[in-house]
């Protein structure tokens, strides 16, 4: 028995060993991440004061899960997160909440939130509430800021954002008000039938996990699968140039779908993200917009690095 186990370490060894510098690389990055996300989003709050869609959303997200898996982050995680709730339920001078011109940043905040407090139920279910009311006949919501110039047509990025957003109101739907609104997105998002960009599969993926609709899983891990690049990454535009924003998404949406996280292509895909990070912690994304999408873009790259930092720690 003794020289059995002896024979079976000396055959596992080898693939222990690469396991580990793999879980290695995976935290260094993170760890080397997160001082990046936090002074670009603290910069963007101090001298902003904008708790807008292309943000704060993200970087709240991608604190407060590292947080969760014990990684140590800014000790101003809870004034931050405080100030985009308050700020998202302040007025306007002509007395609109700031949340109500800010649907996309509402549904974020809500994918952001810190699940293991409920210091902010109330709000949460408010924000649900606000982003309901906005809600176009056809059962989209208008996409804000400057979603509306990206490089793939108007018509997907409205759908984009109604799937985002109906993955945010999921969870509110004890709301007679929510559920009608969620029931009209998902009619409307149903009967699309086309896309080019990753964040939509990501986000209809998503959207299945949390319908545990096994077709429509099997068809956007499918989709997914089978438009990832050979050097393990995607495209925002898929079969486009990979990079760490879409490469990101779609990690994180198929670790949710319960993909098997040791198989090749997942692990080519990590590798991608720790082998393409900047020294300041960064990873280099090119403009969403048409206007900068030939050249590296401080906000896609903020998106990127948030959305690397929420997929690597799926493996940490």
């Amino acid at each position: 028995m003794n020289r059995l186990n002896l024979i079976l370490g000396l055959i596992l060894a080898p693939s222990f060993a690469l396991q580990s510098q793999a879980n290695d690389s995976v935290r260094e990055a993170i760890e080397k991440a997160i001082p990046y996300v936090q002074r670009q989003g603290a910069w963007w709050i101090d001298e902003k004061a904008c708790v807008s869609c292309h943000r704060v959303g993200q970087m709240l997200w991608s604190l407060n899960t590292a947080r969760s898996k014990g990684l140590t982050v800014s000790s101003r995680l809870d004034e931050w997160t405080s100030w985009a709730i308050d700020k998202s339920l302040s007025k306007h001078d002509d007395g609109q909440l700031h949340g109500e011109r800010n649907k996309d940043g509402l549904a974020q905040l809500l994918l952001a939130r810190n699940r293991t407090i409920d210091k902010y139920d109330a709000q949460h279910e408010q924000f649900a509430k606000l982003i309901a009311t906005g809600q176009e006949e056809d059962g989209t919501w208008k996409p804000g800021g400057q979603l509306p110039g990206q490089k793939r047509d108007k018509l997907e990025t409205t759908n984009v954002g109604t799937a985002w957003i109906a993955v945010a109101l999921f969870d509110y739907r004890e709301s007679a008000d929510v559920k009608a609104s969620f029931n009209r997105a998902i009619k409307h998002l149903n009967s699309v039938n086309s896309a080019k960009s990753a964040e939509w599969f990501v986000a209809r993926l998503l959207l299945a996990v949390k319908q545990k609709d096994a077709t429509q899983i099997e068809a956007m891990t499918n989709r997914l699968m089978a438009t990832q690049n050979d050097d393990g990454g995607w495209g925002w535009i898929l079969n486009q140039e990979s990079d760490a924003l879409a490469t990101g998404m779609v990690l994180y949406a198929l670790n949710q779908s319960g993909v098997n996280p040791k198989q090749e292509r997942i692990s080519k895909a990590v590798e991608f993200l720790t082998s393409s990070q900047n020294d300041n912690g960064s990873w280099d994304v090119k403009g969403t917009k048409n206007a900068t999408k030939d050249q590296v873009e401080e906000t896609s790259t903020y998106w990127g690095t948030t959305w690397a930092v929420i997929a690597l720690l799926e493996f940490v």
